[in-house]
């Protein structure tokens, strides 16, 4: 055997060392890849067919079902949007008044800060939310919404409120406690409110 057959023989078996290590199911190189990958079944398996894709069925027309999905309107999602706002807000004063910090007073005005622009937002487009539109618990949570913003934003609402109250879609106390807040912060007379606070 000449030297340039031994070189030769040599680069071909570095060459499949590198490229195919033993057990591996890689392709070495100059091999077909499409059969390298191609695992093999032992001795005395049969190999089971795949049977074809069954033709689509037919598909018969959905029937209307009362699931309750059907109610939800704008006044349900306003009244879930309300109650969700204003349950994050108390969470987040009970948060702060119970272990303080910088962290707990950062979070509870960022949740205030969400929930008057949310509900300033709704009584521009759509008024102050009523019985008759948010229930109860949605204009409950109006008010501890209300109840938790700046002086500027209480005036804001006020009038708002007062509109809800004179057209029977609110109780007088909801008017009341929101304007005892503003007397409280203003240090003006309950009488008074109304002409700070704006028209009705």
């Amino acid at each position: 055997m000449t030297s340039a057959t031994q070189a030769s023989g040599l680069r071909r078996r570095a060459n499949s060392g590198f490229f195919r290590r033993p057990g591996s199911r890689l392709p070495s190189y100059g091999q077909n890849p499409s059969t390298a990958l191609c695992l093999r079944m032992p001795s005395g398996v049969d190999v089971v067919p795949v049977p074809k894709a069954p033709r689509p069925a037919a598909v018969a027309p959905a029937v209307a079902r009362d699931d309750g999905w059907s109610e939800l309107t704008l006044d349900v999602v306003v009244r879930a949007q309300l109650v969700r706002l204003a349950s994050e807000v108390q969470y987040k004063e009970d948060v702060l008044a119970r272990f303080g910090g910088y962290g707990a007073a950062e979070a509870y005005l960022t949740d205030v800060r969400h929930a008057v622009t949310a509900l300033t937002q709704l009584v521009d487009e759509h008024g102050w939310p009523g019985l008759d539109t948010a229930g109860r618990d949605g204009c409950d949570a109006a008010l501890v919404i209300a109840q938790a913003a700046g002086l500027n934003e209480q005036r804001r609402l006020r009038p708002a409120l007062a509109r809800a109250v004179a057209t029977g879609r609110l109780p007088e106390s909801h008017l009341l406690h929101l304007s005892t807040l503003i007397a409280r912060a203003t240090g003006t007379r309950l009488d008074d409110v109304a002409a700070v606070a704006g028209p009705r």
